[in-house]
């Protein structure tokens, strides 16, 4: 699965568009979707999803959170599906 959501930033910096990946084991993003390196990821062994509202869920990993927000409930419901 790949595709735009927006991630929010640390400590409250505000939410950003990123291109993400998500492969068997892990979930990267990116600033573009043609840069060749992620400029973050998630690893997804024993990481809880937990839906926030309509558009917005959290990853919670084993050593980081991300807090996303997709563009509709549909969009949503694919990436945590």
């Amino acid at each position: 699965l790949r595709g735009w959501l927006k991630k929010a930033g640390p400590k409250g910096t505000g939410w950003k568009r990123r291109y993400f990946i998500l492969n068997v084991n892990s979930l990267m993003y990116f600033k573009n979707a043609n840069d060749s390196a992620p400029k973050g990821d998630i690893r997804l062994d024993n990481a809880n999803v937990r839906k926030v509202d309509a558009l917005r869920f959290n990853i919670e990993g084993a050593t980081r959170t991300l807090h996303l927000q997709a563009a509709s409930e549909k969009e949503k419901d694919t990436w945590v599906s």
